[in-house]
């Protein structure tokens, strides 16, 4: 008779275990997957507010920021700390607001500048800084990167392309270099002249 009570209780106990690990496990499971949601949700947040840009020439501390959407060149100057007593400010529209991976240029007093346009292109290059186009068959490094979408790797493959190649003689002819595509041409194309 002990031995079956025993069995009994010992029954009992496992079944009451069971029951016990079945209800408190599920719940257990969704507090482990709500961390990465949120995460992921926080993660999409600061990509939807918050752009990078990158800042060069004639300020104290050229670097790529990191702003909030719709912020102002004035704001970016401020963390680059400022303009360098060198700095040409004559064409910096300070009011812009500002786009995820903008080249943001400001020139030393005094650097040559290419040709003049009949219409300023800062707007469309995704400069600021500068109001004249880029001759391609001229244009330093630093010029090149001027234009939206030319970042250091593409202003040196046109200045290899040129030295393989001679002087650009139109400048469709940019869409012979690799990640210069139709698309991207279209961008620059007001923008740049031989």
């Amino acid at each position: 008779m002990n031995k079956k009570i025993i069995s009994g209780i010992g029954i009992g106990i496992v079944i009451l275990a069971i029951i016990g690990v079945a209800l408190f496990y599920p719940s257990e499971e969704i507090d482990e997957i709500k961390p990465p949601d949120s995460a992921v949700a926080t993660e999409t947040k600061e990509k939807e507010e918050f752009i990078y840009v990158d800042i060069k020439g004639a300020v104290a501390k050229p670097d790529v920021y990191k702003l909030k959407k719709e912020q102002r060149l004035k704001e970016a100057i401020e963390m680059a700390g400022g303009f360098t007593q060198e700095a040409d400010t004559r064409n910096v529209n300070l009011a812009k607001t500002l786009e995820d991976q903008m080249l943001i240029y400001v020139p030393p007093q005094g650097e040559a500048e290419p040709p003049p346009t009949e219409e300023p292109t800062g707007e469309a290059s995704g400069t600021p800084a500068t109001t004249a186009k880029v001759n391609i068959n001229t244009a330093d490094l630093t010029q090149l990167q001027t234009l939206s979408g030319i970042g250091a790797k593409k202003a040196q493959d046109i200045i290899d392309y040129r030295a393989t190649n001679g002087s650009f003689k139109n400048t469709e002819e940019l869409k012979n270099i690799k990640g210069i595509g139709e698309k991207m041409f279209e961008k620059i194309k007001e923008n740049v002249c031989i």
